[in-house]
This record gives structure tokens, sequence and C-alpha cells, in this order.
């Protein structure tokens, strides 16, 4: 790259994993899931804090600036938007199953690479708050989603995915004529060998080779290894290490790794656009006017809960729903005003409509108003927002 300054590019990959247990690191094996056709994706992060202005001590000459900031937490959102291309699974994370809603929803975890300089990070404990999905004349179908997070790691070279952890040697390994030692892998030619002694504390780390490759350890003992960063998922892969650098010494000790996981693959296949918009129905009969656009909304609202014995960041011991909110707008150029009557009964009915293969169906939706306005220039054309449905649901046919 020309010029002294490296900047980030903004063309960098972002995946998401399902949660075991809530704002904890998933282990290997973990593959990770492609979103869609994924146009942003932004982290909001920073601290909590609180502003004290306090009485100033005798003789102060700055009176009016005696301010202290003080942290209280650390904070983690992320917002995601992109082009579904297959199915609508992911809203799940906002409605608690696939096809329907359930009170509880799953957490999940969101990866995010700079492969601008190799370094990795996840945030951790992802819950739900609202999802958009929309569809308008002239546009792809898109899905805006934002979440609030438990936790998140530190950026570091070491991938998420492709790491063993740490496994112990089944015979320690003591340098024998210097403070180096000699590693050797099985098979794998990609990625980095971690050692670590009885403690814990990385030692030493060299790159992953067939041929052994001398680690100076400083002459202590090594006690366990990981391999890391490897580029291709590794199972039943030994790592030896010897007490000299060429494998010659007679102290020798060796681990059985696996690393299964998997980053998102790309999935190419076209996104649904307004051509994809099916049959557009209220109350089992097809709207009048011509639609232009539909928008489905589902708005959790999170109760956060802190604990002062929470080791997390956020302090963040759970993010619990407890309401839901799910609405529809409709823009469309009108025909007549039938929709009036409709409006002035107020009576719940179910609203369908469908995206290539996937039909949505929100139960008791009730629009409470609709406008229109006449000018001299342009058609009678508006858009109907529901209040708030009682129920959403959704079914994919396959093709």
């Amino acid at each position: 790259m020309p010029g002294e300054f490296s900047p980030v590019v903004g063309s960098q990959p972002v995946e998401y994993a399902e949660e075991t247990n809530y704002a904890t690191e998933l282990p290997e094996p973990t593959a990770y899931n492609w979103f869609g056709i994924t146009t942003s994706w932004s982290a909001d992060q920073g601290v909590e804090s609180t502003s004290i202005t306090y009485l100033p001590e005798y003789g102060a000459d700055n009176k009016l600036e005696k301010r202290v900031n003080v942290k209280l937490r650390e904070m983690y959102e992320g917002e995601v938007t992109y082009h579904p291309q297959g199915d609508f699974s992911f809203l799940q994370y906002f409605t608690g199953e696939v096809g329907g809603t359930l009170d509880d929803v799953s957490s999940l975890q969101i990866g995010e690479i700079n492969e601008s300089d190799d370094t990795y990070r996840r945030l951790m404990g992802g819950v739900g708050e609202e999802v958009t999905v929309s569809v308008a004349e002239d546009e792809v179908v898109e899905v805006n989603g934002s979440f609030t997070f438990g936790e998140a790691t530190d950026w570091g070279d070491i991938d998420y995915v492709g790491d063993t952890g740490t496994v112990d040697l089944d015979s320690p390994v003591t340098p024998e004529t210097d403070d180096s030692v000699g590693v050797q892998t099985s098979s794998a030619t990609t990625g980095e060998v971690l050692l670590y002694d009885t403690n814990g504390d990385e030692l030493a780390r060299v790159s992953a080779d067939t041929s052994y490759v001398g680690a100076d350890v400083g002459g202590t003992e090594v006690f366990s290894v990981r391999l890391v960063n490897t580029d291709t998922p590794i199972t039943g892969e030994t790592i030896t290490v010897n007490g000299e650098t060429d494998g010659s010494g007679t102290n020798s000790g060796t681990a059985t790794v696996d690393a299964s996981g998997e980053h998102a693959s790309e999935d190419t296949t076209e996104p649904w656009s307004y051509d994809s918009l099916g049959s557009v129905t209220y109350g089992g009969t097809e709207m009048d006017g011509a639609i232009d656009s539909v928008e489905l909304t589902i708005s959790n609202d999170l109760a956060v809960v802190r604990d002062a014995n929470s080791d997390l960041s956020t302090q963040i011991d759970a993010i619990v729903p407890v309401d839901r909110e799910i609405t529809v707008s409709v823009e469309f150029t009108y025909d007549n005003f039938d929709i009036l009557n409709e409006v002035r009964s107020y009576t719940a009915k179910d609203f369908e409509f469908t995206i290539g293969d996937t039909t949505f169906t929100v139960g008791g939706v009730k629009f409470p108003t609709a406008p229109y306005e006449f000018t001299a220039d342009d058609l009678v054309a508006d858009s109907l927002d529901s209040d708030p449905a009682n129920s959403i649901s959704w079914t994919t046919t396959t093709p």
C-alpha cells in the first residue's frame, strides 16, 4: 500500500454463531454463519459514566470547574444490515424461534475480523432488540437488526476459529543443551504453535511445520501446547516437543489437538427483491391499490440485569425481553377509498405477504389511520402504519 499510513479498510468479514452459554466464548468446533449480502455492520462501544460537580477547596480560583467524571461500566451494541438470500431464520434471534414466537430468545456471538492486520474479536451475549424486514419498489429485500451485548473480547492476533485450545503434553519437556526446544507438527503447515509453562503462561510461539522448529523458552519446562490460526480444520493433529531443537533429544512429549471450527462461507444465491414480493392480503383479501412497499418491524423491550458480582465488563448478568411489539407498514397508491371503512371499523385481521418462498402472517393487525393528500401534479399515495399486532409467524416452502 503506498504511503506510511495503513488505514483499516471497511470491507471486512462479519459472521455470527448461536451461543451455548450467555456471553461465554464459543469453543471449537464452532461453525460460524453468513448473514446474507451484508452491506453494513456498526458497533457502538465505550463506557457508561457519570459526571459529578463538587464543592471546591478553600482558596480555589476555578470553583466553576470542579467536576469529576467516573466510569461506571462498559457497554457494547451493534447493528447489521443485510439482504437475505435463502430464508429468514435469522429472525429467530428476535422472535424466539424459527417461524414463530417464544418469550425467551437465544443469544449469539458476532465475530469481527480485521484482515488489514489479521486481528480478531468477538462480541458476546448478543440479544436482539429490534429487526426490520422491508421490501420496496426498485429495491432489494433488506433486513436491519440491532443487538445489545453483554461482553466483548479484545482485538487480538489469535483467530477464534482454528484454535485447538491449550492441551497438556503427555510428558513435560525441559530443554537439554540450551534454552530452546524443538517443535514439530504431524501434518499442519499453517498456523502457529504456542508453548506454555505449568502456570499457563506463554513461553514461545513458532510457525507450525512438519520439520522441527526451534523455540526459545528460556530454559523453562514446557507443560502444554496450543495450535492457532490454522487455515483449514484440523483433526487428530499431533504436536511433538523435544528437548533438542532438531528433535534428537531424549526428553520428548506429545499432544493430540483438534480445531474443526469454520468461518462462514459466502452464499452466492441471488437475494430477494421487490419482484419477489407476492400477494399482500388483509383479512384474507388482497389489498386495494398498488403496493409500493411493505415493512415488518419486531421490537423487543429488553430488561438489562446488572450484578455487582458479575465478572463481565458490562456487569450485565442477563438480558431479558419483557415486552415485544410487532407492527407493519404498507405504502401504496390509492385506487379507491375502501380502506377508510377498515380503519373506522378498527377490526383486528391477519395481514399476510409473501417474499420468495416465505409467507409471513401477522395476526391481529389494526390500522388506526389512512392518510391521503390531493395534489395537482401527483397520484394519491400514502402509508398505512399499524398499531401493535398480537402475533407473527412465517413458513417457507421448499421449491
